[in-house]
């Protein structure tokens, strides 16, 4: 078990879950620790954890999510936050998301933003790059990341969206590689992205920490009001958050990919945190996901400049402040989404 901000990862197999007064009690192979209810924002478990229903309602009472994941971190359930008092926002994005032309307008704004901050990952890489054959491989791929650009913009259908984003994509992917330091090239292989089975090392942390900052992205819509399965971009499917997959597209390369090439290139992550499965798969081991969490609450602390705020927020706040911004939009307070782009 590890606090870290105000959430609380509980990653032991076969830990227990408590309400003891106005306290959680985490029984941990025989070793209790405690935590204020009031200091605890959001609960996060993987795989064998047991909670009791009286801390469960008490949660529900609280305002406080619970988020459920396999002990490998795939999504199993999440106990969300009372909407009662979100009515009039959620008919306003139910009624919203009738509209194609309106959902078009800010996926469009969002691919915007999540293939610029791409493009920036890479521009940052060959900036970094001691070898000038790497460099000039990244410039290239965000160049022709450009010049895929203008035809977002341009793009009238959610179909043509998606294969103008789905090529950025592949282009960003095919270069990943060159963004892991040489020396590290070995043990960290990349021959594109592989998500169901994650198949390497790599693929393995991002999938990991995707589905974790997918799990914030939750949190902060439903903290706004808004249902985190009404998507603009991801469209509707059963047991899918197609919302907060939509803002998550906005942080994944310079928050999520820029952390895990990180813990990678500093040595902070190696061989012994990871585990390979039956069929190929490449999953984090127990210690791997806690480093790993670990370094993602300590990012989640530090503070950029909003560029539609103007201030300095933290990481964490990012992803409630963009929610914000769209429930203005979804509400007509706003007539265009400003999405995410890192400077």
């Amino acid at each position: 078990m590890q606090r870290l901000d105000n959430s609380v990862y509980v990653m032991s197999q076969m830990a227990h879950l408590h309400l003891e007064g106005e306290q959680i009690r985490i029984e941990i192979e025989g070793v209790k620790r405690r935590l204020p209810l009031h200091h605890v924002d959001n609960i996060v478990v993987f795989g064998d954890v047991f909670i009791k229903p009286a801390l469960i309602r008490k949660c529900g009472e609280n305002r406080i999510p619970i988020s459920w994941f396999s002990r490998n971190g795939r999504f199993k359930g999440r106990l969300g936050l009372p909407i009662d008092s979100h009515y009039r926002l959620r008919e306003s994005q139910y009624l919203f998301g009738q509209s194609e032309t309106e959902k078009l307008e800010v996926a469009k704004q969002i691919i915007q933003a999540k293939t610029e901050n791409s493009r920036q990952v890479l521009l940052r890489g060959a900036r970094n790059a001691k070898d000038t054959h790497d460099a000039s491989i990244l410039r290239r791929a965000g160049e022709k990341i450009q010049v895929h650009q203008k035809q977002i913009l341009w793009a009238s259908d959610r179909d043509q969206l998606l294969g103008v984003e789905g090529v950025c994509a592949k282009e960003y992917f095919s270069v990943f590689k060159y963004l892991v330091a040489p020396g590290k090239r070995k043990d960290f292989p990349f021959d594109g992205r592989h998500k169901r089975p994650p198949r390497g090392k790599l693929n393995a942390g991002l999938s990991f920490l995707y589905t974790v900052a997918g799990g914030d992205c939750a949190s902060a819509l439903e903290h706004v009001g808004l249902d985190p399965s009404c998507g603009v971009f991801h469209e509707y499917r059963a047991g899918r958050r197609s919302l907060s997959l939509d803002l998550l597209e906005e942080f994944r390369a310079v928050l999520v990919d820029r952390l895990v090439l990180s813990l990678v290139n500093l040595g902070t992550l190696g061989e012994a945190h990871f585990e390979e499965r039956v069929g190929g798969a490449t999953m984090l081991n127990d210690v791997g996901r806690r480093i790993v969490l670990k370094c993602y609450q300590e990012k989640k602390q530090q503070k950029i400049k909003h560029p539609q705020l103007q201030q300095e927020i933290s990481w964490g706040l990012f992803p409630i402040v963009q929610a914000r911004l769209l429930a203005k939009v979804i509400q007509k307070d706003s007539e265009r989404y400003a999405a995410f782009v890192a400077k």
